[in-house]
């Protein structure tokens, strides 16, 4: 019964007196549950060094039966902590502090000491295919001890025979099926054919994975397959557009071969093609500049390879922060080498602009330091009545050991 002063509600005692028991139960509940958790965590750390102690006895080589049979509880317990939605003690706050993974690759070395290979490649498998919420993505080291063991084989039928039984229980990891690419009899007819489905299989699977594109490459460059190399190149660009090395090689690929000494207007178009459509990061588009500038100056075309290599120098320039340029013998280093320059420089050449060739001359003298780069720009310095610059190119080559001709004598 409630009771009305002055508007105002007020609740009778027995309301009170509920409302007193209901805070009075909820408080012992949160106690109780708080106890339950600090119980639980203290078993979770119980598990977790006892993994600590079976993972020491694991690397000892010393593993038994016991071992796997208690690694068999670890394994249980941690499973329930990371099913999907998680347990009533997750809710609480409570979590198993360790990897399923690395319950599952522990477990899998300790089989291999048992010899139970069987066992050990599902567990393995399981390494690859659980998803794991306390560790992330798949990472390079899941895949270690797995190969190791597989690579331990003194056969290659029996690295196959493995590689094989872990496909068929994680047939959605892509790094496995370029492992196995790596596994096929190259005595047989069907060597390529069977390496060159393995890597397509893993980069449908994997199309993350920058070293599956690098071996599907090397593949289709030994068999002279440019198109499938090409086709590669095109999704490694698309799936890794940061990835330089890529627009790099694929540059070169839509280059194209010299026909005669020389470019062709079909290496030309595909170059412009790709620079027209490409939506790559803008330091990427050096390369594309630089191989068209290339072409351009091939096809005798010398005020676009002018514009296209000084294309390329200012996007190397703004994206290195002004560092020098690299010599032509370093392919790996996208920021700026000496190509563009002396690409331009020849077109200036070409064009009868000595002087403004000159400063293009002296990066690469500056840069490579090839007795050609002197004797060139002594050439130059020449046909712009500058006797004694000749002169001092010569001096210093020859400091550096380097014989040139002073082509004003």
């Amino acid at each position: 019964m409630e009771f009305i002063v002055r508007g105002q509600r007020i609740p009778s005692l027995l309301q009170l007196f509920a409302i007193s028991f209901a805070m009075l139960v909820s408080a012992s509940v949160a106690a109780a549950q708080s106890e339950t958790v600090k119980q639980l965590n203290a078993a979770v750390e119980q598990m977790n060094l006892r993994f600590e102690g079976l993972t020491a006895e694991v690397d000892r080589g010393s593993a038994t039966v016991a071992t796997v049979r208690s690694l068999d509880e670890i394994v249980a317990f941690r499973e329930r902590w990371w099913a999907p939605g998680g347990t009533a003690e997750t809710q609480m706050g409570v979590y198993p502090g360790g990897s399923i993974r690395d319950a599952y690759e522990l477990r899998a070395r300790a089989k291999l000491l048992l010899n139970d290979h069987s066992g050990a490649l599902a567990d393995f498998a399981k390494v690859l295919t659980t998803s794991d919420p306390g560790e992330g993505p798949l990472a390079s080291r899941n895949f270690e001890k797995l190969f190791a063991h597989i690579d331990s084989h003194k056969t290659l039928a029996e690295r196959m025979t493995d590689i094989d039984a872990v496909i068929k229980r994680a047939p959605g990891v892509g790094r496995l099926f370029l492992k196995r690419a790596g596994f096929h009899d190259d005595t047989t007819g069907s060597y390529w054919d069977k390496t060159a489905a393995d890597l397509e299989t893993a980069l449908r699977l994997s199309p993350q994975e920058a070293d599956i594109y690098e071996a599907a490459l090397d593949v289709y460059f030994q068999l002279q397959q440019g198109d499938k190399a090409l086709a590669v190149l095109n999704k490694a660009v698309r799936e890794l557009p940061l990835n330089f090395r890529f627009h790099r090689i694929r540059a070169d690929v839509l280059r194209g071969p010299q026909v005669n000494d020389a470019y062709t207007v079909e290496g030309l178009e595909r170059l412009t093609k790709a620079i027209d459509e490409c939506s790559c990061k803008r330091s990427n588009l050096y390369y594309y500049y630089r191989e068209r500038a290339s072409v351009n100056f091939d096809l005798k075309r010398y005020d676009a390879a002018i514009a296209d290599a000084t294309k390329a120098i200012d996007i190397a320039d703004a994206m290195s922060g002004g560092k020098p340029a690299t010599p032509f013998d370093d392919p790996d280093d996208w920021t700026q080498t000496v190509h563009p320059y002396f690409y331009r420089a020849e077109s200036f050449i070409a064009k009868g602009l000595y002087k403004e060739a000159l400063p293009d001359l002296d990066i690469l003298v500056r840069v490579n330091g090839w007795g050609g780069d002197f004797e060139r720009r002594g050439e130059i310095r020449c046909k712009l009545r500058d006797v004694a610059g000749p002169k001092e190119d010569e001096a210093a080559a020859l400091k550096d050991g380097i014989e040139v001709k002073n082509p004003c004598k």
